[in-house]
This record gives structure tokens, sequence and C-alpha cells, in this order.
């Protein structure tokens, strides 16, 4: 049996982001850059719309995220929605498009529940 074994790789990955939070949901801009490597330097956009009655057992936000590679064409976005549920609880789904300089192209679909625990999360994960 051949192969490869498996590789490590390090890296120090530097952001800056700003989020601007309001009743209607927020809107964001960040940038990611590594160290390192100058073709990975990544300006990103998200938003989130509150959608107002469009639930009684949750709020449902419309969510957007975008990306794009400052040095080669690598770029995409998504489109989903979020549904802030009761004890912190919220549901994800989305659709996204990548787009690579390479010609090939990725679409993705995404479904994920996160819970949340806020100002418990000391409480919770204390070590005893």
């Amino acid at each position: 049996m051949g192969g490869n074994p498996p590789g490590v790789s390090e890296g120090e990955n530097l952001g800056l982001s700003y989020s601007h939070f309001a009743d209607w949901g927020q809107a964001g801009v960040g940038f990611t850059g590594n160290l390192g490597n100058q073709s990975s330097t990544f300006m990103t956009a998200n938003a989130e719309y509150k959608l107002s009655g469009a639930g009684k057992m949750a709020e449902v936000y419309l969510t957007g995220f975008a990306y794009g590679a400052l040095s080669e064409s690598n770029e995409g976005f998504s489109v989903g929605l979020r549904a802030k549920m009761r004890k912190g609880y919220n549901l994800y789904a989305s659709a996204g498009r990548r787009y690579f300089s390479s010609g090939g192209n990725e679409t993705s679909f995404n479904l994920s529940l996160a819970k949340s625990f806020g100002a418990n999360a000391e409480r919770i994960f204390r070590r005893h």
C-alpha cells in the first residue's frame, strides 16, 4: 500500500471586522489575511435582515455573505435564512456559489443547527 502520510500545516491569520447592529438586523465587512501567504487575503461582506411577521415560533432573518480574494480570482457568495428560536437555538439554511481562477466552480447547500450559550457559557463550561 502506497500513499503519502497526512500533512500538517501551520499558519497565522490576521483579521479585522466591523458589524453594525440595528433593529432591522445587521451588516458587516471584514478583512482576513494569512501572514505567510499573500494569495489568501480576503475581503468579506455580510448582512442579515429581519423578516417581520415571518414566524410565530421564531424570528426569521434573510442572510447574505460575499467574499473575494484580493490577489487572485477566488470569490463567492451565499444567501439563506436564519431562524432564531427559543432557548438560544438557531437554524441556518443557505445556498452558495464559489468561483475559482482555475475555472472550476462549486455550489453548496448548508443546513445547520446551532446552540448559543450567551451569558451562561462561563457557568456551563466551568471546569470542576
